[in-house]
């Protein structure tokens, strides 16, 4: 395996490991690889300052122009440390909201309503800054006509990574919310128990039955020992087969790390 390759290797194992991030940078310069160095170094910066700083904005530009220098194999790998959220949007933008999460995601028209009614979701994990950005304008473009664009439509912020995680690590998919109280008369309940049997059947290869009692029995691990580099797309097949847009709050899915021993 050669240096590089071990470099790679450890952020596919670990995508928010920015102290390998900027060794490699400084691997990378000594080598003639500038371009390279730098996007790694702009990759860190904008996970250190917040969105609105001018430090953030010329990060942001530094960012994007070098990564039109450099293959998006490598980016991919080595720049893959940021999740685009969609944290609201105006009342009256829900049809374009739908329209572009269809476009950006490429689910249907009823996945896409789903998503649009349960917000704040995270639509992508774990990708380039430079590949969120243009589908971020993408939802911001048509509300800022005539108006400021709204504080609570699409932010890029860093993926969430467990502290625990280490090079050995490999991670559990568990569904771990308990609270399954249909609440009270004329209040919509935090869990929709059908749906979430529904979907969990699938998920389990089983009967609605047993599926509805053992959501009721929670937590309950959906897959296990899943490698770092396969947790994003996991989650995401595990979203759209539970219909978790519609019955599932946020916190109700985690992803837990151990050791692959």
């Amino acid at each position: 395996m050669t240096d590089e390759q071990a470099f790679l290797d450890a952020l596919k194992a670990n995508p928010a490991d920015d102290t390998t991030r900027l060794v490699y940078a400084d691997w990378l310069d000594d080598r003639g690889e500038a371009a390279k160095a730098e996007y790694l170094r702009r990759v860190v910066d904008l996970v250190v300052f917040p969105p609105g700083r001018r430090e953030y904005t010329e990060a942001a530009g530094e960012l994007v122009a070098a990564s039109l220098r450099i293959g998006g194999g490598w980016r991919a790998v080595a720049g893959a440390r940021y999740d685009l959220t969609l944290v609201g949007y105006p009342p009256d933008r829900k049809i374009h909201a739908i329209k572009v999460i269809r476009e950006q995601t490429g689910f249907g028209l009823a996945e896409a309503k789903a998503i649009a009614e349960s917000v704040p979701i995270a639509l992508f994990s774990w990708r380039p800054f430079e590949d969120l950005f243009p589908r971020q304008l993408a939802f911001v473009g048509p509300w800022a006509l005539g108006s400021p664009p709204p504080a609570e439509g699409p932010v890029i912020h860093p993926s969430a990574w467990p502290r625990a995680a280490g090079p050995d690590t490999v991670f559990d998919i568990v569904l771990v919310r308990t609270e399954v109280d249909e609440a009270a008369p004329g209040v919509t309940p935090p869990w929709r128990l059908g749906e979430l049997a529904r979907g969990l059947a699938r998920v389990l290869g089983t009967d609605f039955g047993t599926a509805s009692q053992r959501v009721r029995q929670l937590p309950l691990t959906l897959r296990s020992g899943v490698p770092p580099a396969a947790v994003s797309s996991t989650v995401r097949e595990l979203l759209m087969a539970l219909n978790v847009y519609r019955s599932i709050p946020p916190g109700g899915i985690q992803i837990v790390p151990r050791s692959r021993s």
